[in-house]
C-alpha cells in the first residue's frame, strides 16, 4: 500500500528529489542535547527546502500568477481570487459592472458609465 501524500518535508523531498531527511531516534529535545547533530539535522532540512525550490520553482509560479492577475502574492494560491481579479479587469475593460440583484439573488452584468 502506498503512503498517503502529505505536506511534510520528508515526503516532499522524497517525491521531488528522491532524498529523505536525516533520521534520528528520540525526541527533538534529545537531538538538541547533541548540538552538532542538531545543527547538521537543521542544515540538511534547509538544503532540502532550497533544492525543492530550485527544482519546482514554487515561488516563481506564485509570483507569476500574482503578477499576471495583478493581485497580492498572498492571494495567488486562491483560485477564487485569481478568477475574480481577471473577470473584474475584463469587465472593467468593457465598461461592465457586476452587482447582486436583491430581488433575483443572482449576479447581473450591466453597462456602466465611467467618469
Amino acid at each position: 500500500m502506498d503512503p498517503k501524500e502529505n505536506n511534510g518535508l520528508d515526503f516532499a523531498a522524497e517525491a521531488a528529489l528522491g532524498i529523505k531527511k536525516v533520521k534520528y531516534s528520540g525526541t527533538f529535545i534529545d537531538l538538541y542535547k547533541d548540538f552538532p547533530k542538531y545543527v547538521f539535522y537543521n542544515a540538511i532540512d534547509t538544503a532540502l527546502v532550497y533544492l525543492i525550490h530550485q527544482k519546482i520553482k514554487t515561488m516563481d509560479i506564485a509570483l507569476t500568477i500574482a503578477h499576471m492577475s495583478q493581485i497580492s502574492i498572498f492571494k495567488a494560491a486562491s483560485p477564487v481570487a485569481i478568477t475574480e481579479a481577471l473577470l473584474c479587469r475584463e469587465f472593467l475593460g468593457k465598461n461592465l459592472v457586476v452587482y447582486k440583484s436583491q430581488k433575483l439573488k443572482q449576479l447581473k452584468l450591466v453597462p456602466h458609465l465611467l467618469y
